[in-house]
């Protein structure tokens, strides 16, 4: 982005549907890129609607992606210590949170859960039933700490009517059927 232009929100919409393109793809390096980048949009945007808005820790990030770009391992980009025992499919586990969050966020504004539960089975290809699976099995299983903050954070957002409450389980739908591709 130029300095001192101005983002408009169609502009910043039109560069996220790129981003998502991006993240729909296999191509790690074009989604390394294109978060720096995504980062970058996010810290101009922001910097020119909030006044005196800090912007440092979009800054420190995109200094750490090009501190590893150039071949240097990562200062905080990095996982705590690798635990023994089988990897966790971070992935799988931040999608399964997605799910589960849309059907709270539904079923805590307007929907019963079994209506949430179709809404999304429905939204992601799936049977009622692993969803209702997915759901009463995700507190039950040893998760990653990122996909339960993840999943806690989203499900107790506020929305101030239920149509925004609605958009927003859609957007993390979408971000759930991508990785079920």
């Amino acid at each position: 982005m130029e300095e001192d232009k101005v983002i408009s929100d169609d502009e910043l919409r039109e560069q996220f549907d790129y981003f998502s393109s991006v993240f729909q793809s296999d191509d790690a390096y074009g989604k390394f890129t294109a978060s720096a980048k995504m980062l970058l949009l996010l810290s101009d945007y922001l910097s020119q609607r909030i006044d005196d808005f800090d912007v440092y820790p979009f800054t420190a990030v995109v200094q750490e992606y090009a501190f590893i770009e150039n071949g240097n391992e990562p200062t905080f980009i990095k996982p705590e210590e690798p635990k023994k025992g089988r990897p966790q499919n971070s992935t799988v586990q931040i999608s399964s949170a997605s799910i589960i969050a849309a059907v709270d966020i539904l079923s805590g504004n307007g929907y019963s859960v079994s209506d949430a539960i179709t809404y999304a089975a429905n939204y992601l290809g799936l049977k009622e039933s692993q969803v209702e699976d997915m759901r009463s099995n995700f507190n039950r299983r040893p998760k990653l700490k990122v996909a339960k903050d993840f999943k806690r954070d989203e499900a107790k957002r506020e929305f101030p009517i239920q149509q925004a409450a609605e958009v927003h389980a859609k957007s993390l739908l979408k971000l759930a059927k991508i990785s079920l591709k």
